[in-house]
């Protein structure tokens, strides 16, 4: 997948990420230490938010020439993602994201042990409200200060070095985001008339791609569909059963022009709808809701520019994100995070996982267990001494304490929970510290690993008073985030499938490599693609090593699990987190950022089998 072309006021570039395949989850259960308060305010009508090369992986940052990745391109007259797996064509990183709302935990919250007593978690929650226009009152202000401010307009508004075109980029921002000026007179130089020098640092050209007004129509009706960056869901996700796009509304005629059967789709369509029989519900009906919302279509979509991926259809099995639903010549519609329209009855919601890690502190220490692919029994001692069935059930992704008693008894090994509770030793991920750091500290802290499972060869300390390290243990599918020698979370992830490939196979490589890395970049959302398949606005992604990144994963939830194409997928509440706990912190209204020598320490990312 490489692909090269020349966007006005972008340079070239041949980007590259590998996204993930996975489906909608089961059952599961957020959000965060040291997250800066939101501010908000009530205004009607708004909302906010290198080459890149293949590797084996999922999604990385490469820095050859220095230049950013950018869009999903058309590939001749086969515009589509069908058409990608032959005819080379990039993924696209850093797609802006559309708002999500409701479901969310408190935001100023820690995320705590999912602890499980008698009762089942509830652990998936249903496909939310969508947003109708008459739902935009809460703004995310992305500064509440009195300085002049830069709007972006565009998807990638390039922050530079210097006020030159041809300097190195440090980041962007992204669709409606706003950051204060440093300086309010615009600076000539190479390549723009205008540059503004900008919070906290770099140069932005004020071109068509910004504006200094914050009453400008485009950027009003461009927030409208901005990302929500408050929620552990940005967006809201659907999969698509092969969705076509549309620039704007599109006639009867037009619609059956471009989709397949449409009369018969849609005479389905509205027989599921009255609650007629219909036989077997087709393949691609499955899941999807077919009702209509009962909203007229927003009234910012007359405004809205044009700021879309070039892509026409959506292949059956990616994942889009989407910001609004409304009603149109008796269909319902999606707004998507990039401002086309998709009927509804061509996508299945997901649910969204509510799992989370547990925040390590006095109450809460390792080692923990996690309850990882289905339920589990519990069990009690007996007044002999035995261990005995309980007669309950732990449910899947149940998370629990662990006093390091075991007992062996006719073959197997339980383990003791801090309830007073017995667990079978081979259904339990027992999460244990590691004895040192990746330069050689001890760990503090109960219940260390007796074992330092990577090399710790010319490891040394990241800069900074925090040294944020996370250690990922890829076959046993957990992540332990510490701060110098002291574990603060520990969660589950999903890790690379790792199917063997044979030498001259053309076939993806999908382990999570071993090693000893560190952040290389933080990006609010980002568009993967692999061949003919493609996860919109995928949040909170963190490259680390090549085509590898640490990021959300919201189109599943089998957490512990090996299921991603060699990314560490994380739930979205622990990936905002993990996203906002990292270093280094990315700028107040950046949509995304390359770590520098500038930059300050970058998080260590240490990953072993």
């Amino acid at each position: 997948m490489r692909w090269s072309r020349r966007t006005a006021g972008a340079p070239s570039f041949k980007p590259t990420w590998r996204g993930e395949s996975g489906t909608a989850g089961s059952k599961t259960s957020g959000s965060s230490p040291r997250m800066p308060p939101t501010r908000t305010r009530t205004t009607p009508g708004r909302r906010s938010s290198s080459n890149v090369r293949r590797a084996s992986g999922c999604v990385g940052l490469a820095r050859s020439q220095g230049e950013p990745a950018h869009c999903l391109a058309h590939v001749g007259k086969r515009n589509t993602f069908r058409g990608m797996s032959r005819r080379v064509l990039c993924s696209r990183l850093f797609l802006s994201a559309a708002m999500a709302s409701g479901c969310a935990p408190d935001r100023d919250t820690p995320p705590q042990s999912v602890h499980a007593p008698d009762q089942p978690l509830a652990s998936v929650a249903p496909p939310e409200h969508v947003p109708s226009a008459a739902d935009l009152e809460t703004v995310i202000e992305e500064d509440a200060d009195d300085r002049a401010q830069l709007h972006a307009l565009h998807r990638h508004v390039w922050v530079r070095s210097a006020p030159s075109t041809n300097a190195p980029w440090l980041g962007f921002l992204g669709l409606g985001s706003s950051v204060p000026l440093r300086d309010p007179e615009p600076i000539p130089g190479p390549g723009c008339d205008a540059f503004y020098a900008i919070e906290p640092r770099g140069y932005v050209c004020l071109d068509n791609r910004a504006t200094l007004d914050p009453d400008n129509p485009a950027l009003l009706a461009i927030r409208a569909i901005a990302p929500r960056r408050d929620q552990p869901w940005p967006h809201h996700y659907a999969e698509s059963r092969q969705a076509p796009r549309y620039e704007q509304l599109p006639t009867l005629e037009q619609q059956r022009q471009r989709e397949f059967q449409l009369d018969q789709h849609l005479a389905t369509v509205a027989a599921l709808r009255s609650g007629d029989p219909v036989g077997e519900v087709p393949f691609l009906l499955q899941d999807v809701d077919v009702a209509l919302t009962g909203e007229p279509a927003p009234s910012f979509l007359a405004s809205l520019p044009k700021v879309h991926e070039h892509v026409t259809t959506v292949k059956a099995g990616s994942s889009l994100s989407y910001a609004h639903a409304f009603d149109a010549g008796g269909r319902a519609w999606l707004v998507t995070g990039d401002g086309v329209l998709i009927p509804r009855d061509r996508v299945a919601p997901y649910p969204r996982s509510l799992f989370q890690g547990a925040l390590l502190g006095e109450s809460e220490v390792l080692p923990l267990g996690f309850l990882k692919e289905q339920s589990r029994p519990q069990y009690v001692r007996g007044s002999d001494g035995t261990i005995v069935p309980r007669g309950a059930d732990w449910p899947r992704l149940a998370s629990f304490g662990l006093t390091g008693q075991r007992v062996e008894q006719e073959g197997v090994t339980y383990l003791e929970t801090r309830d007073g509770l017995w667990v079978n030793a081979s259904e339990v991920t027992e999460v244990r510290a590691s004895p040192v750091t990746p330069w050689g500290e001890a760990v503090q802290g109960p219940g260390l690993h007796d074992e330092v499972r990577w090399s710790r060869t010319g490891n040394v300390p990241p800069a900074g008073p925090r040294r944020t390290w996370v250690e990922v243990s890829v076959h046993e599918g957990w992540m332990i985030a510490y701060e110098g020698t002291r574990p603060v979370l520990a969660t589950l992830v999903a890790t690379g499938r790792g199917e063997p490939v044979e030498p001259g196979s053309k076939k993806l490589q999908t382990s999570t490599p071993p090693g000893v890395f560190s952040v290389l970049g933080k990006y609010w959302t980002s568009t993967m693609a692999v061949n003919s398949t493609a996860h919109f606005d995928v949040p909170f992604a963190m490259p680390y090593f090549g085509a590898y990144a640490l990021h959300a994963a919201y189109w599943h939830d089998k957490w512990g699990e090996k299921v991603s194409l060699g990314c560490v997928n994380l739930a979205p509440i622990d990936a905002r987190w993990l996203f906002l706990w990292a270093e280094p912190s990315i700028p107040e209204g950046w949509q995304g950022m390359r770590v520098t020598s500038e930059t300050g320490a970058a998080t260590v990312v240490v990953v072993h089998a």
